[in-house]
């Protein structure tokens, strides 16, 4: 079982009935980063779930065009072929509600940097349903960045991360240890399932005429598993 249908099954057999059929959201502010999310999207639609993707604003805007924000994440998914809900044209908190009455049985956000987005889809806003993470980056290549005891290490321990019902992270034994070491929910929330993105990645550098396919040790392995 791959990265992809492994973070699926996952959340699927969270269910009591595993043949039910779930109701997944997936919030888009940033197009760039969807491929850490792209294969899950397809595989939650392969298997007949109801993934509702919905584009929404980020506060990367330097000139105060906030707006264009959510226009280039719908463009972006328009060139995808990705159907999806625009909520870039009303408030967050009226998009918070809507998302309730929508009834998910998980969500998932791109990133753990609350200030990124509007604040009606804050992590404590989204906390009435299971949050999922799927990060864009492997934990394990911020290992470098010390941090101190008297230090919040944002990597593992901001709010969004202690709000999440399942952080999908690498196989890697140096990024679990840095949950353990510096989350104050320890692994509790933690899934070994390989990160999606690496295997995105993987199979788009297929396509292309490389002599030695890159390899990403440890990222795409088939034993997923709940710490």
């Amino acid at each position: 079982m791959d990265t992809t249908r492994g973070t699926v099954s996952l959340i699927s057999r969270d269910q009591k009935n595993s043949q039910k059929k779930l109701r997944i959201i997936f919030l888009i502010h940033h197009i760039a980063v969807i491929d850490s999310l792209l294969t899950i999207i397809h595989e939650a639609q392969k298997r007949g779930h109801d993934s509702i993707v919905i584009t929404i604003k980020n506060n990367f805007a330097t000139n105060g065009e906030v707006n264009k924000t959510e226009e280039s994440n719908h463009m972006g998914l328009e060139a995808l072929g990705i159907k999806h809900l625009r909520f870039g044209s009303i408030d967050s908190y009226e998009g918070l509600e809507l998302i309730k009455h929508l009834n998910p049985d998980y969500i998932f956000r791109q990133s753990p940097w609350d200030n990124d987005i509007e604040k009606g889809y804050s992590a404590k806003n989204l906390s009435f349903c299971k949050v999922c993470y799927t990060p864009y980056y492997g934990i394990q290549i911020t290992e470098d960045f010390n941090v101190s005891s008297t230090q919040q290490d944002l990597h593992v321990d901001q709010e969004f991360h202690r709000y999440a019902y399942a952080i999908f992270i690498e196989n890697s034994l140096n990024s679990l240890n840095r949950f353990k070491e510096n989350s104050i929910l320890s692994s509790l929330n933690v899934v070994q399932s390989g990160l999606p993105k690496y295997e995105y990645i993987t199979n788009q550098l297929n396509f292309y005429p490389f002599p030695d396919s890159p390899s990403f040790p440890n990222c795409t392995d088939s034993s997923s598993k709940k710490n």
